[in-house]
C-alpha cells in the first residue's frame, strides 16, 4: 500500500516537472518571438505589428525614423515573412515584404520623393532613365504628401512592386531589377541615411 502510494507520488512529481518544462519552453518561444511581432511607436506614430499581402501575413521586422538634417520626415516600418537582418535578404526581390512610411513632416513634395530614389539609383549605377518600369514608378509621385499620410511599398515574390497611398493602390510595376534597386534605397551601401539598421532590427528606436 505504502509502496503504491510512493509510486503515485513519484508519478505526480514527474508530471509536475514535465509540465513546468513545457510551460518554460512555451514562455521562451513567446519571449523570443514577441519582439518580431509587436507593434512599435516611433515619434508618437504607432506602426502596426502585421501587414497583409495577398496570402502572406507579414510581421514588423524593424522601425526607423527618416530625418533630413534636423527635420523629421517619416516613421518607417519594414514587414517581412520571417526575421530579416541581412542586407542580401532585405533586397532580394523574391522574398515578399513591405515598407510603410508614415509621414510626420507637414508636407513632402513628390519631386523630393523621386529625388530620394534617383540619388540612390545613380550612386548604385542603376540606369533608371532607360528603365520603363522605373519611369512608370517615379511618375506615380506627382502629388504632395501631407502629415499623417501613409505611403507603402509592397514587394511580391513575382517581381511586382505596388505603391499604396493612404491604403489605396495607386500603381503597380513589374521588374525584379527595379524592386532590388528600390530596396537598396533602404538597405544598400548608398541607402538613405538613418534607415537600414533600424529597419533590419539591428537597433532600438
Amino acid at each position: 500500500m505504502i509502496v503504491g502510494l510512493v509510486f503515485i507520488l513519484i508519478d505526480i512529481d514527474m508530471e509536475v516537472v514535465l509540465m513546468k518544462r513545457i510551460f518554460t519552453f512555451i514562455f521562451l518561444i513567446l519571449f523570443l518571438t514577441a519582439p518580431y511581432a509587436m507593434s512599435a511607436t516611433v515619434e508618437n506614430v504607432t506602426l502596426p505589428d502585421k501587414y497583409k499581402v495577398d496570402d502572406y501575413s507579414l510581421l514588423l521586422n524593424g522601425t526607423a525614423l527618416r530625418k533630413k538634417f534636423i527635420v523629421k520626415v517619416y516613421a518607417g516600418g519594414f514587414y517581412t515573412p520571417f526575421k530579416i537582418s541581412e542586407v542580401d535578404k532585405a533586397i532580394n526581390p523574391e522574398i515578399p515584404k513591405a515598407i510603410r512610411m508614415h509621414f510626420i513632416h507637414k508636407s513632402v513634395s513628390g519631386d523630393k520623393i523621386q529625388k530620394g530614389y534617383t540619388d540612390v539609383y545613380e550612386k548604385d549605377g542603376f540606369d533608371y532613365k532607360k528603365s520603363e518600369a522605373a519611369q512608370n514608378f517615379l511618375k506615380l509621385f506627382s502629388f504632395e504628401i501631407k502629415k499623417d499620410d501613409t505611403l507603402d511599398l509592397i514587394f511580391t515574390d513575382n517581381g511586382d512592386m505596388r505603391v499604396v497611398y493612404n491604403s489605396k493602390l495607386i500603381g503597380t510595376v513589374n521588374s525584379k531589377t527595379l524592386c532590388s534597386a528600390t530596396l537598396k534605397a533602404y538597405f544598400g551601401a548608398n541607402s538613405i541615411p538613418g534607415l537600414k539598421d533600424g529597419l533590419l532590427g539591428l537597433e532600438q528606436n
